[in-house]
């Protein structure tokens, strides 16, 4: 009914299994009640390490009577079936650490018990007559030292109230449970709780939140699984009677209800919200979270009765809008006015690799709702790989491998739209961009690319027409809105790089076998434009290279042979920022540091292509294979097999 489940999915989510499997761990809840039997199962289970303590008050002579027959009155105790409510196996934070106070309340008892580190106080007791129709004044006149104590004017961290609305029926709760209706310095830290029955109406046996709507909630408290463990005998004189049963028995439990059942719900949800929030929302801010995120439509929009509503545990633990990054030092009261993180991406290009992933992968960053809670997300989860080389682009390279540069006897031009890139080498990064190329009779050639708002670039090469077995050249990429084929977006801000190489390749003969290398170097200048989680790209080295070998043979065959690394950056880093939680007064705090971009592998594709004649054109047969693809160390093998044929006539 208070979507507990859910709550505890997204303890999983941001916390990991181990948190989900103690919920409220770190937390203490402390109950002002009849004591608890501290051995029931309901409070133990598989790798349980939290504390339960118990502490005697009451020094009335029922209450020095109970300190005497601990086992007997804390078996079929109130307080082990209130504390099994927020802290128990069934409904509760069942991670959370338990100190049970015996007492009937008391200025003095709440004080002493708000004294002990508490982060919850849960009060299941009588709270005087209806608040409805006291002044203020005559409130204070009555309960002055019981105010004093519950204000904790002193305090750096108040301990969250919960109070029992009473079971009488009547339009608003007791006074001590409804306090914060007259009095302003409880107000925030304090809920007043009625019960709901299975149906989540209001039960019949509750009183209403009334005149203290703003500061009461409904939870379950009708028909409860709870440590029960008494059952029915009849006794040497034939007279029935309750008699409580040894721990092992099957009778441990039985049902509950009651307003004393429903406030530690609201108890165990709280602890729960403590730690999902890691401690970073203040008492009064996870209490008006938990109001403000309760369920108020249908029959819950009658605040008269049921306050704010239906605890909603899951919608308390869930963002509330799209979360958005925030600036250090922001308020995060403005998060309505951060970058939504549905707008906010990375995409590495190939030559990165895995390098942003893993710069990112160690790393949680915060994102907040717009209530200001905060959530946290692997930061590499904002990560994506930009694709590679298209196969037709590594086709292409393979059956129609780059010629060498050849001198023409005249000036030649050639154009070509959305021209497809070569595989390897700096140029790749200009895949379909237009293309103009220029070449003389002198060796020199100029190819101008350029893609309108995306990239602009110039390559220039000479072959000496003394030395036509070398090739020398040099050219310049820009690009707008990319880094080596990586976009960003949102809090990552905009990138933009400008990349300057050379290349060279040398090619030449052995017996029969036609030999070229081509290798290329390169530097690229970055920039970060708007946003704030990437603060700043260093200079990045890259490289790339092609070796091959081909024959022909007497019969007409050809064999080529390849190796050839894609572009890659070798050297670089980059500056992160990434918001890592909130202060308790709500400022935005961070982390920064740098990681290397060059990516943990090194893809090398080795291809083999057989030419073969058949009537009248040529058949080709060729396998490749890419080790470490997309430069990723642990990435499998790819392979790719073709065949083509080509003839014309």
């Amino acid at each position: 009914m208070v979507n507990r489940y859910e709550a505890l999915a997204n303890l999983e989510l941001m916390l990991g299994p181990d948190a989900a499997s103690k919920p409220g761990k770190g937390v203490t809840i402390g109950f002002m009640d009849k004591g608890i039997y501290s051995s029931h199962p309901v409070f133990h289970y598989t790798g349980s390490e939290r504390t339960i303590t118990r502490e005697l008050l009451d020094r009335t002579e029922e209450g020095l009577q109970h300190h005497t027959e601990v086992n007997k009155r804390d078996l079929e105790s109130h307080g082990t079936r209130v504390a099994s409510m927020a802290a128990g196996k069934f409904y509760g934070a069942y991670g959370a650490d338990i100190k049970m106070f015996r007492s009937y309340g008391g200025a003095s008892d709440f004080s002493h018990a708000l004294g002990k580190d508490l982060d919850i106080l849960n009060i299941s007791l009588p709270g005087g007559l209806n608040i409805t129709g006291r002044t203020e004044q005559q409130i204070r006149d009555k309960y002055g030292e019981e105010i004093k104590v519950f204000a904790q004017a002193d305090a750096q961290e108040k301990t969250i109230i919960v109070w029992a609305a009473d079971n009488y029926k009547r339009p608003s709760p007791s006074t001590l449970a409804g306090l914060p209706a007259k009095i302003d310095e409880v107000r925030g830290h304090y809920i007043a709780v009625v019960s709901v029955n299975k149906d989540g109406t209001i039960s019949g046996f509750s009183n209403r939140c009334g005149i203290a709507q703003d500061f009461c909630i409904a939870a379950p408290g009708s028909i409860l699984l709870a440590p029960h463990p008494r059952k029915f005998v009849i006794d040497e004189n034939g007279k029935g009677k309750l008699v409580p049963v040894s721990p092992k028995s099957l009778f441990l439990y039985g049902e509950a209800g009651g307003t004393s059942m429903a406030a530690p719900m609201v108890s165990g949800g709280l602890a729960i919200m403590k730690q999902l929030f890691r401690g970073q929302l203040s008492s009064e801010q996870l209490v008006s979270r938990l109001l403000t995120t309760a369920k108020d439509d249908g029959i819950y929009a009658d605040s008269a009765i049921y306050g704010h509503g239906l605890m909603d545990l899951g919608a308390a633990t869930s963002p509330w809008g799209i979360p958005a990054f925030m600036g250090s030092g922001q308020p995060v009261a403005t998060a309505t006015q951060g970058v939504p993180i549905t707008a906010s991406s990375l995409a590495a290009g190939p030559a990165l690799g895995d390098a942003l992933s893993r710069a990112l992968g160690s790393q949680q960053v915060a994102v907040f709702d717009s209530l200001g809670a905060p959530f946290w997300f692997d930061a590499d989860s904002f990560t994506v790989a930009a694709p590679g080389a298209t196969l037709a682009a590594r086709l292409q390279e393979v059956l129609h491998p780059r010629p060498w540069p050849a001198i023409p006897h005249t000036w030649q031009a050639g154009f070509q739209e959305a021209a497809l890139a070569p595989h390897y080498g700096h140029l790749a990064l200009t895949s379909g961009a237009d293309r103009l190329t220029l070449s003389g009779p002198e060796g020199i050639s100029a190819t101008v690319v350029q893609e309108p708002e995306r990239l602009q670039g110039l390559a220039l090469a000479w072959t000496p027409p003394s030395a036509p077995m070398l090739s020398l050249g040099a050219g310049v990429v820009r690009e707008h809105d990319g880094l080596l084929g990586s976009e960003a977006a949102g809090a990552f801000g905009e990138l933009g790089a400008t990349t300057t190489f050379l290349s060279g390749g040398l090619r030449g003969s052995a017996g029969r076998w036609r030999l070229a290398a081509l290798g290329e170097v390169g530097q690229v200048s970055a920039s970060v434009r708007g946003g704030s989680l990437v603060e700043e790209i260093s200079r990045l080295s890259t490289s790339a290279f092609r070796l091959s070998a081909g024959r022909e043979f007497d019969n007409g065959n050809r064999l080529r042979l390849s190796v050839a690394q894609p572009l890659r950056v070798e050297q670089g880093s980059a500056g992160f920022w990434l918001p890592t939680g909130r202060t308790p007064d709500g400022v935005v705090t961070a982390t920064s540091f740098s990681a290397p971009l060059s990516p943990s592998g090194r893809q090398v594709d080795l291809t083999t292509t057989v030419e073969l004649p058949l009537a009248e054109g040529r058949l080709s047969l060729g396998v490749s294979r890419s080790g470490q693809p997309q430069h990723q160390q642990q990435a499998a093998p790819e392979w790719v097999v073709f065949t083509t044929y080509r003839a014309t006539w």
